[in-house]
C-alpha cells in the first residue's frame, strides 16, 4: 500500500485489526526485516493491527533529495503514524536504526507510545564514537557458504554470527531483499551528513514507564 506524505509515496504493509503497532526497520533493509521476525508472533494472536512502512530510500519508498538527516526521517515516520492512526496511542517496535527512530518518537511523543520493543537498537549513532568487540562467528557451515553466489556469501559472512542454512534463509528473505532495493547513494549521503540527531535523544523529561522489552 502507499501513503502520500508531502512529496513521498511511503510504501507500507498492514496486517490484522485491533490495537496499533508500528514496526520500524533498520538502516538499508526494508519492511521484510520486521515482518520476518514479528509476524510469526501474531500467527495465533489476534487483536493487533501491525503497520510495516519502508523508510525513505529503502524498499519501495523513494528517498527525496530534501531528506538529508535523521530528524527529517523522524518527521516522516511521525507524519506516517499520524496519517495511519490519527490521535491514537500505539506500541512501537524498532530494530537497529529503527530503534533509534523509536526513541526519537518517545522524545517527541511520550504520551502517545503505550509500549516499546527494541531489537538490537542503535545506541551510539556515529561509528567513531562506538566501542565494539571484534566480530565473532559462533557457528559456521562450510557447505552452506560454498553453495551461495559469491556476492551473497561475502555479504552473509560480513555480518553473520550464525552461518547455517536456517540463518542464511532468513537473511536472504528478510535482510538481503531490502539491501538489494536500497538507494545506496541517498543513504550514504544521509549517513555521512546527518545520521545522528542534533539533540540528545535520551534526555527526556522523565522515565518512560510503559512496558518495554530490549
Amino acid at each position: 500500500m502507499q501513503c502520500q506524505l508531502r512529496d513521498i509515496n511511503v510504501y507500507y504493509e498492514v496486517y490484522g485489526e485491533g490495537r496499533p503497532l508500528i514496526a520500524i526497520h533498520g538502516f538499508m533493509p526494508d519492511h521484510h526485516l520486521m515482518t520476518g521476525c514479528m509476524e510469526p508472533i501474531f500467527k495465533d494472536r489476534s487483536g493487533w493491527k501491525r503497520f510495516y512502512p519502508d523508510l525513505p530510500g529503502m524498499g519501495k519508498t523513494p528517498g527525496p533529495a530534501w531528506l538529508t538527516n535523521s530528524e527529517q526521517m523522524l518527521d516522516v515516520v511521525i507524519d506516517f503514524i499520524e496519517q495511519m492512526i490519527p490521535g491514537q496511542n500505539f506500541v512501537l517496535a524498532g530494530e537497529s536504526y529503527g530503534g533509534y527512530l523509536a526513541r526519537g518518537i518517545i522524545y517527541r511523543w511520550p504520551e502517545r507510545v503505550a509500549g516499546l520493543l527494541l531489537i538490537c537498537p542503535l545506541i551510539v549513532p556515529l561509528h567513531e564514537d562506538r566501542d565494539l568487540p571484534p566480530p565473532m562467528v559462533l557457528v559456521q557451515n562450510p557447505t552452506v557458504l560454498t553453495s551461495l553466489a559469491p556476492d551473497d556469501r561475502e555479504e552473509f559472512e560480513s555480518f553473520g554470527v550464525i552461518q547455517n542454512q536456517y540463518t542464511w534463509e532468513r537473511t536472504r528473505d528478510e535482510v538481503m531483499v531490502g539491501l538489494k532495493a536500497a538507494d545506496e547513494p541517498f543513504l550514504a549521503k544521509l549517513q555521512a551528513e546527518g545520521y545522528a540527531f542534533s539533540f540528545d535523544v535520551d534526555a527526556v523529561a522523565g522515565p518512560f514507564d510503559q512496558p518495554t522489552l530490549i
